[in-house]
């Protein structure tokens, strides 16, 4: 089963997403983030696997750290997915809301970008 480790907001595009108590998920997306909105990437999902694979100090690189909103844990189970195998059109429950996959990555935006300078 997944667990959520940390939920992630950040008010402007291109900066590190600070951890937050909870999140509100609407059509939009995460209430207050910077990605909200009537498009196609309104949520960013990261298994905490990526910062150990990474062999990153969470000290240093707390969750969110990559623009995810939602930092999960765990082994995939019936209604839970293995984030590495996942393809755009699938779909699966987080809490009370069914979330989409849309795309797999994210681009890096470079120089200028916080999360960039950081790493």
């Amino acid at each position: 089963m997944m667990k959520i480790l940390s939920v992630n907001v950040s008010e402007a595009k291109g900066t590190v997403k600070k951890a937050r108590e909870s999140i509100t998920l609407d059509k939009s997306g995460v209430c207050g983030d910077a990605h909200a909105g009537l498009w196609h990437r309104q949520v960013s999902l990261l298994g905490e696997s990526a910062y150990r694979m990474m062999d990153l100090n969470t000290e240093e690189y707390p969750f969110g750290s990559f623009a995810e909103n939602i930092t999960l844990e765990g082994s995939p189970g019936e209604d839970t997915p293995d984030l590495k195998s996942c393809l755009p059109g699938d779909r699966f429950s987080c809490g009370d809301v069914l979330l989409e996959v849309t795309q797999i990555g994210k681009q890096c935006h470079g120089p200028g970008c916080e999360i960039y300078e950081k790493s």
